[in-house]
């Protein structure tokens, strides 16, 4: 018996920052008797939300809708919880001064209350864009020159925007009728509903070529920098496709790689990203490489480190083994996960 639940994406301005985590949700979603519904509506009795609730106005529409069709929601959490000096937050992993996390808290409440229609005029954009730089750009100028000020510029705007989203994610947390993370450490104990990414066949490893894996950072493309200089310092006969930019492939063609190599976004990022591994390995076939294994996600088994790359420490038997013991792994405890969601829906396994 096959259930249909909605999965709602109108509270997201563009898909394409969780078109990964759609794939993930449907893959597992299927492979225990669970189809999803794309929709902006809310006509079905139960809803999934990945969370994005930056906006007080439509998070309020939401919660009424709630109430008045007694509609069941899940939510889907997806960020790293974090305190800051002013305050909860999302993935705040290093400290900032006093004034700049003040000025952090109190933009993000005033971006809160801003309905997202009017943010999205582009006077207002310009206009907000404008008292940042003014605020921030001549100082940081002057004192670590123009890319610095911009990085620093854009880290602002990043914590503003999560600063924002927090407060709507435990508003909309304490109304859901359950919650499901896609990471064991979102909170920072391992006591939630955890749904994990599901893979259908292992790595091949026959490709040479490398992929740089990742949005753009300045310090991915120092590392990318590194992981470069080594392949042709210890002369590896691989084609790593880098090119001084990283390129986010957006084009749906899903090119076969043989590994992915996938740097932090930043120094002081103290997670694992699961996502990111089941992407490279589910779209490209890549094995995926990361500079440090946390621990903390049973995904990372089928990851290698940079250092078991350069020294040889995989072939295809372990990797063929990593990937079996997650399969048989994860497959228990998605199944826990589908078997609430039906359950709300009021239907049975």
């Amino acid at each position: 018996m096959t259930t249909l639940v909605q999965l709602y994406t109108a509270n997201h301005s563009t898909t394409t920052g969780i078109t990964d985590l759609m794939k993930v949700i449907m893959c597992a979603g299927r492979s225990h008797g669970v189809e999803f519904e794309i929709s902006n509506l809310i006509s079905s009795q139960t809803v999934l939300f990945i969370d994005e609730f930056s906006s007080r106005s439509e998070l309020k529409k939401l919660l009424k809708i709630k109430k008045k069709k007694n509609t069941n929601f899940v939510l889907i959490s997806t960020e790293f919880e974090t305190e800051s000096r002013c305050g909860p937050s999302f993935n705040e992993f290093s400290e900032e001064n006093k004034i700049w996390s003040l000025l952090v808290s109190w933009i993000s409440a005033l971006l809160y209350i801003t309905p997202k229609r009017l943010r999205n005029l582009k006077i207002l954009a310009r206009v907000g864009a404008c008292l940042v730089g003014l605020i921030f750009f001549p100082v940081l100028f002057l004192v670590g020159g123009w890319r610095v000020a911009l990085e620093k510029v854009r880290t602002f705007k990043r914590s503003v925007y999560m600063k924002a989203r927090r407060r709507g994610y435990e508003e909309f947390k304490a109304a859901a009728d359950l919650v499901i993370q896609t990471h064991e450490r979102l909170t920072g104990v391992r006591d939630g509903n955890v749904l994990y990414p599901v893979l259908e066949k292992a790595c091949e490893l026959e490709n040479k070529k490398i992929k740089a894996s990742g949005t753009q950072t300045n310090y991915r493309l120092e590392m990318c920098n590194m992981f470069s200089r080594r392949l042709e310092q210890q002369n590896e006969k691989y084609d790593f496709e880098y090119d001084g930019t990283i390129k986010f492939d957006q084009s749906g063609k899903n090119e076969v790689y043989g590994f992915a190599y996938q740097p932090a976004q930043s120094k002081s990022w103290e997670r694992s990203n699961p996502i990111k591994i089941w992407r490279d390995y589910f779209l490209h076939g890549a094995l995926p490489i990361v500079d440090r294994k946390f621990g903390e996600h049973p995904i990372e088994a089928i990851a290698i480190t940079t250092e078991e790359f350069f020294s040889r420490q995989f072939d295809l038997a372990s990797v063929n083994d990593s990937f079996e013991y997650y399969s048989q792994s994860v497959h228990l405890k998605n199944a826990d996960i589908f078997r609430e969601i039906v359950s709300l829906d009021g239907a049975g396994l």
